[in-house]
């Protein structure tokens, strides 16, 4: 027999602002223990000369942090999506969330070659479980979609860093918008 529940419409606007009931963090500095890793699915879609080959290597990173510069999320996860596993693009940009991931784990000092552990394998993914890392995140407007409306607005991160920093009271890192222009961090909403 169905149920009979009472939605509202505040509770249907809350719901498409977070991405389905998701929680956005706001924008600052955290400090986390990586408590998972796993290879992305889709990895990232090479394009142009090169969009006919397989897609490059990423990985997913969930974090639990231990540390808030917002006063917010301690005890919380976090996914990092689509970690680039590839230092360069074949379009010779460069893959800057894998050189600050390694980096802040310190597994790259920028002297020379560099023994990374191959993520796809599940034991060496391992080696990096329980690992503390710094994480910047930004609040990234939700782009236009197919069906006309728009996704929601998500967090991303704008940079990692390592964990022995610490982390910065309410630092707001500028969230971006459509375009690549920077909010004011008073406009920020969560």
């Amino acid at each position: 027999m169905p149920r009979v529940i009472s939605v509202s419409k505040e509770d249907v606007a809350a719901s498409e602002s977070t991405g389905g009931g998701g929680f956005l963090y706001p924008a600052g500095e955290y400090v986390g223990k990586i408590i998972d890793i796993q290879p992305a699915k889709d990895g990232f879609a090479k394009q142009g000369a090169h969009a006919d080959t397989a897609k490059y290597p990423a990985f997913n990173v969930k974090v639990e942090f231990t540390e808030s510069g917002t006063g917010v999320g301690i005890g919380k996860k976090y996914v990092a999506w689509q970690v680039p596993d590839f230092p360069t693009f074949a379009s010779g940009k460069k893959a800057w969330l894998f050189t600050q991931f390694y980096k802040a784990l310190g597994l790259i000092d920028g002297e020379g070659d560099a023994e990374l552990p191959d993520l796809s394998d599940p034991d060496e993914a391992a080696d990096l479980l329980d690992r503390e890392i710094g994480l910047r995140l930004e609040i990234q407007e939700g782009q236009d979609n197919p069906n006309g409306g728009k996704y929601p607005d998500r967090n991303r991160v704008a940079a990692f860093y390592s964990a022995e920093k610490g982390v910065t009271e309410s630092t707001p890192v500028q969230a971006l918008t459509k375009g690549g222009k920077a909010k004011a961090p008073d406009e920020f909403t969560l």
